[in-house]
């Protein structure tokens, strides 16, 4: 049986175009893709496949792990001239 449910941190996203995808891999635990929006240059959408094969207790055969990239971005000169 296949679930559907909203992911509400992703309703930031919506309405948005994607302005670049990067694909992810094992550094991150999984493989997947990271998405940039118009607008918001410091939010990533993360989607990646962490599961592989059956869990018979949980009934999953494959997962996928959901997030918000948060990055926060500095200016390098402003830095180097308030030291």
């Amino acid at each position: 049986m296949t679930v559907t449910k909203p992911f509400r941190p992703f309703d930031l996203f919506s309405g948005r175009r994607v302005t670049q995808a990067r694909m992810i891999g094992e550094a991150w635990n999984g493989h997947g893709f990271e998405f940039s929006f118009e607008g918001l240059p410091n939010r990533t959408m993360i989607v990646q496949s962490i599961c592989t094969g059956a869990d018979r207790e949980q009934e999953l055969h494959d997962c996928l792990r959901l997030g918000v990239g948060y990055y926060f971005l500095h200016d390098e000169t402003a830095l180097s001239e308030g030291a």
